[in-house]
């Protein structure tokens, strides 16, 4: 049944589609075949979706979701002809999910920013299970927002020809921004990370090189640091750093200033987790000479424990005299 739900799918007959499909999920439901399930409610969610239903495409979905949640060790298995193709089965699920909580055509409640948020952190641990093929952590969680104050969480997940950054203050406030960027998200990153590359840089050698030519010219070493300066800071790095900034930083500036935010957490997704947040400029500063910048794959760390103080026997020694 769920074949054939599949196959009206395709030749969006979408009332039939439905009605096959929730035929077929009876049927697994009724079994307690649940990775079944998991598909089946995903191939509800999509007609769903294609009808513009989208509470009804967001239950199913989330129902999916859910069981994919429950199945989070069953999903990683230990032969390669019976592991889950994760890029094509799991991540999809996701994406989608999020991109439904998140529709441009409706301003997302709290609660379902919340949602779109808990998705992106298991999508992170998701990825993390499939790259180390074995469930990471199954320990309780702590929020890094409710033992840090004064900082904020920055989620990004990158959707088709859209951006969306959601951002959770210290009061529990989630803001939201959706940015259309018509596939150029890898466009910019490329663009900044082979500007901030090293060979656009002097290494340590080339540096010392370039001081020893200033100092042997005219004997001033400041002269040698004004060389250096002036040949980093032509770099053309500002333009994608500050498209950057205005995608994830901008929108929030005001409600980051009223809520006396200090620290900015990021949970970063696909390509931008190739390039540091700190080189973020907003035209005039680097965002970390605004804040303090934390990387993170995901705001839930493991319950925090301060280290035991205990006394600690050191010996130190050293010469005063250079060996000959």
């Amino acid at each position: 049944m769920a074949t054939l739900g599949q196959w009206y799918e395709l030749e969006q007959q979408w009332s039939q589609a439905e009605i096959t499909t929730k035929q077929a999920l009876n049927y697994t439901i009724g079994y307690n075949f649940q990775d079944i399930a998991s598909e089946v409610f995903w191939q509800l969610g999509r007609i769903e979706q294609a009808q513009n239903k989208r509470q009804a495409a967001i239950q199913s979905y989330t129902r999916t979701y859910d069981l994919l949640q429950s199945l989070r060790s069953d999903l990683i298995a230990t032969t390669p002809d019976t592991q889950f193709s994760f890029r094509d089965r799991i991540e999809p699920v996701y994406r989608e999910l999020v991109e439904l909580l998140l529709s441009s055509e409706i301003e997302p409640t709290q609660a379902e920013l919340a949602q779109a948020r808990q998705v992106i952190e298991s999508l992170q641990l998701a990825e993390l299970d499939n790259f180390f093929n074995e469930a990471c952590i199954q320990a309780n969680p702590v929020q890094i927002d409710q033992i840090a104050p004064n900082t904020a969480v920055i989620y990004s997940i990158i959707l088709k020809e859209r951006l969306e950054v959601i951002i959770s203050l210290p009061d529990g406030k989630l803001l939201h921004q959706s940015t259309q960027t018509e596939d150029s998200i890898e466009e910019v990153i490329g663009k900044l990370r082979s500007s901030i590359a090293l060979e656009n840089f002097p290494t340590l050698a080339s540096r010392s090189s370039s001081l020893e030519t200033a100092r042997t010219r005219d004997d001033n070493p400041s002269r040698g640091i004004q060389i250096i300066r002036t040949k980093t800071q032509t770099s053309n790095f500002r333009p994608p750093a500050e498209q950057l900034y205005n995608w994830l930083i901008a929108p929030f500036t005001k409600e980051l200033e009223l809520n006396q935010v200090n620290t900015l957490v990021f949970v970063l997704d696909g390509v931008l987790r190739n390039i540091p947040m700190a080189v973020l400029h907003d035209g005039k500063q680097y965002l970390i000479e605004q804040y303090a910048v934390v990387l993170t794959p995901g705001m839930q760390l493991l319950d925090p424990q301060p280290l035991l103080r205990s006394q600690v026997t050191t010996l130190t020694a050293g010469l005063s005299e250079q060996s000959q």
